[in-house]
């Protein structure tokens, strides 16, 4: 269910919100060089592998 709230609130795939829902939820900082997960406010931790 998170990863849906997560897709519909941000613009991106289905698979990029379930990771997102993953990080949240173990509180674990997502490692990405995707920039549709490098949002600034999001409710993850993410680093930027660019």
């Amino acid at each position: 269910m998170d990863a849906a709230r997560i897709k519909v609130d941000h613009s991106m795939g289905y698979a990029d919100a379930f990771a997102d829902a993953t990080a949240v939820n173990h509180e674990a900082t997502l490692w990405t060089g995707d920039p549709e997960l490098l949002l600034s406010g999001a409710k993850w931790a993410w680093r930027d592998l660019r």
